[in-house]
């Protein structure tokens, strides 16, 4: 029987999927309360960032969510879907031994959308512009860092076709885009391709079925309107499935757009919605594993995602691909571990902020807020360029991956310190707390026998200096100016031990909580 221990009152981070029914769920999958803060954030509308090196150059314009990633170029519209396979649900979530996150594999679409015969090089810019900011810290070279990426809640194409604009913006798993048609302009020239799905169909209510190979994406019926006095006016139209051969090669598919008889002197608009929501009908992979809040009630979630962003794979080993971006499904991305911070009223995103490397796996799973609003999260990574600052350990320690722990500033476009924590086996940061110090305590599991050790008061050793045996937890603090380490020490038995979180009070004193099976655990009174 295994035995659950406690050395505090338990501590719960939440762990869901964004995007989807917010559950609270424990390290055991038990389902629990409602979290308002993570639902408002599953909630949060589209926001679209300028690419400023953080994409493939071609793209202008991109947005993420918790189960797609939308790339705006020129040329097209790439949208990225992702949702868990079928058997998902019956995976257990984490090894305990190897310390490598067992991740329910993920069915991929790649969807791309044409307009035929438009302007290939059409002005692109962004309209409205949000208060929040993306940050990148990918990799450990600063020079490959982007910070204060520009957010905006719509993209313009001026002139895709001779006096029609067509504009971008959405909400939650709903993308909208207006094509604007100007007096005296001829709707009859917009013309749409799709390619990346096997079939295109209409059904009985008008609406576009593009079915991909691993479900179906639907384009619903445009709604078409002319304005007058502030009112809108309806107008007739639909879409029309193009037979005849469009001069489109390598899986492409043609629809038109077909408006009935409108006032020419007034602007047209065109108003098509693209939904994904029957696609995806599982909790995706994207996780929101930790939330905390400042004292002005802003919220931080801290968590991870997939990523769809890096160059395409070699066209030796993928031809086809050779001028894809993203890569060909089956090509898996990383993970980026990410913070986000929300508004006190859950409405907008202050900041965005991206940790990760070269690795499979930069995940976020535990945060905590100081007083001046500065974000302190650890994790898992498996990247040997895992950015660092001022870091105690600053190179990564091998094996299947080690912990981190970084600080943030309070806008979250710099690091204040960033470190790795591991030995040669696997290890992985599960919680963090701050004193008042700002000094920093990480806790977490290894299998590693060289964890980083070091005593807090010289003439004394570690609490436990060796591992007792299979995986153990840790507990390490950091000094608030990083590049020392106060103390680190196991704390296990002979069999599975796992700390999963931790909080520190008033004296520095630090407690922490998990689980063992171990019959020799270290006890006291």
């Amino acid at each position: 029987m295994k035995l659950r221990w406690s050395i505090a009152a338990l501590i719960l981070l939440p762990v869901l999927t964004i995007g989807h029914p917010v559950r609270t769920v424990s390290e055991r999958g038990d389902a629990g309360p409602k979290s308002p803060v993570a639902a408002g954030y599953g909630r949060l509308p589209f926001s679209f960032e300028i690419n400023q090196g953080q994409s493939d150059p071609r793209v202008k314009f991109l947005s993420r969510g918790p189960d797609y990633t939308l790339f705006l170029t020129p040329q097209e519209t790439v949208l990225s879907l992702r949702r868990p396979h079928p058997r998902a649900a019956a995976i257990v979530a984490v090894d305990h031994r190897q310390q490598t996150p067992d991740a329910p594999p993920t069915e991929t679409a790649v969807v791309r959308m044409q307009f035929v015969g438009a302007n290939p090089q059409p002005a692109v810019t962004g309209v409205d512009p949000l208060p929040g900011k993306s940050h990148y810290f990918i990799g450990n070279d600063p020079e490959q860092w982007h910070t204060n990426i520009a957010q905006y809640a719509k993209v313009r194409y001026q002139a895709l076709y001779p006096g029609i604009d067509l504009i971008y913006y959405g909400a939650p798993r709903r993308l909208e885009y207006d094509l604007v048609v100007a007096p005296g302009a001829d709707p009859r020239a917009i013309r749409l391709a799709f390619r990346g799905v096997e079939a295109l169909r209409l059904d009985d209510q008008g609406d576009l079925i593009l079915q991909t190979p691993t479900g179906e994406v639907i384009q619903h019926q445009p709604v078409i309107y002319q304005e007058r006095e502030g009112r809108r006016e309806p107008r007739s139209g639909h879409y029309r499935l193009v037979t005849a051969d469009t001069g489109f090669s390598d899986g492409w598919r043609e629809v038109a757009i077909e408006v009935a008889a409108y006032d020419s002197t007034r602007p047209l608009i065109i108003d098509p919605v693209l939904s994904y929501s029957t696609y995806l009908g599982g909790s995706g992979d994207d996780r929101v594993s930790g939330i905390a809040v400042d004292n002005n009630g802003s919220a931080f979630v801290s968590g991870h995602t997939d990523s769809t962003d890096f160059p395409p794979p070699s066209p030796t080993v993928f031809p086809s691909c050779a001028n894809d971006f993203p890569p060909c499904p089956g090509v898996l991305p990383g993970d980026y571990a990410f913070v986000a911070r929300l508004d006190a009223f859950g409405t907008s995103v202050t900041y965005l902020t991206y940790l990760g490397g070269n690795g499979s796996m930069n995940q976020a799973n535990g945060i905590v807020i100081d007083g001046g609003s500065h974000a302190y999260v650890t994790g898992v990574t498996n990247s040997i360029d895992f950015p660092v600052l001022d870091p105690v350990q600053s190179s990564y320690g091998g094996g299947a991956s080690d912990a981190f722990a970084t600080k943030l500033s309070d806008d979250g476009s710099a690091l204040e310190l960033s470190t790795y924590l591991g030995g040669t086996a696997a290890d992985r940061g599960n919680g963090i707390g701050v004193d008042s110090s700002h000094n920093i305590y990480v806790t977490g599991v290894t299998t590693s026998t060289d964890f980083p050790m070091m005593s807090g008061v010289v003439s004394k050793p570690p609490l436990q200096s060796t591992n007792g045996g299979g995986s153990d937890a840790f507990v390490t603090k950091l000094k608030s100016t990083g590049t020392k380490m106060i103390y680190s020490t196991y704390v296990g038995g002979s069999g599975e031990d796992q700390a999963t979180a931790i909080a520190v009070d008033g004296g520095g004193i630090a407690y922490l909580t998990g689980y063992t099976d171990s019959p020799d655990f270290p006890l006291s009174s």
